[in-house]
């Protein structure tokens, strides 16, 4: 049952209209049906979800730079089937067929537009369009791209191009990683999905979850380079969040 308006603090009420009665449903009924314990819960939620996203500048960029190095070294080694010239080391601007297959060439495409978008708005009015560098494309690559080019080769009959990669250039962008592929893309997957929860604004109120996906950074750091986990956790702050809980905190 919520809390007699009367009892609530005339600042807590109107926060608690301003925000609609869907959207705080959740908090409501994870505080018991108090509306007070609800929105303390929706303000850790949002303290939760910003120390979540922070850690996603130092993970997201980590894991895109080590498979960027990788899959650039990776791809002047192949050779054009048309022409058989040396393909260059810029596999967003001449990829390898399995790089187009495994990446999309039509991802490739969609982020090159918005990089051309992205230098028309910061180009001077007499200045002519610049062709997007490869850091220009790749910084409009989706994490997504990572997840999907992660994939593991599991099963029976696993993709042979999975199967390359991750024989021939995977293990170079995961130098420290002692652990099999599937740990691996399963942590990525978390935090694919926690980064969509958090873009959505959406509950993220069990702190044994939210421990996860830190854990989860923390497990993808080490597999990049073995100081990394050290540098996330003189950065963090997840887990002064997690002992703040206003009703399952956690240490």
């Amino acid at each position: 049952m919520s809390t007699p308006v009367q009892s609530v603090p005339p600042l807590f009420v109107a926060a608690i209209k301003a925000i609609s009665d869907d959207r705080f449903g959740p908090y409501v009924r994870a505080g018991g049906g108090d509306d007070v314990k609800g929105l303390h819960l929706y303000h850790w939620n949002m303290r939760a979800s910003a120390a979540l996203y922070e850690s996603l500048h130092i993970v997201e960029i980590a894991l895109r730079n080590t498979i960027d190095r990788e899959f650039s070294a990776w791809n002047k080694t192949q050779t054009d089937e048309n022409t058989g010239q040396a393909r260059s080391a810029d596999w967003l601007l001449d990829p390898a067929p399995l790089l187009a297959r495994i990446v999309r060439q039509d991802k490739i495409d969609e982020a090159t537009e918005r990089a051309v978008k992205h230098i028309r708005r910061r180009r001077v009015s007499n200045q002519a369009i610049s062709t997007p560098a490869h850091c220009d494309v790749l910084a409009q690559m989706m994490f997504g791209t990572w997840r999907f080019a992660l994939k593991a080769p599991t099963g029976r009959r696993p993709d042979s191009g999975s199967v390359l990669l991750w024989r021939d250039v995977f293990p170079k962008a995961f130098p420290a990683m002692t652990r099999q592929p599937i740990h691996l893309v399963n942590d990525v997957v978390r935090i694919y999905e926690a980064r969509n929860r958090i873009a959505h604004l959406e509950p993220m109120l069990d702190s044994q979850q939210v421990s996860e996906i830190r854990n989860s950074v923390g497990r993808i750091l080490a597999d990049i380079g073995a100081l990394l986990p050290a540098w996330f956790s003189s950065q963090e702050t997840i887990s002064g969040i997690l002992t703040k809980h206003p009703t399952h905190p956690i240490s």
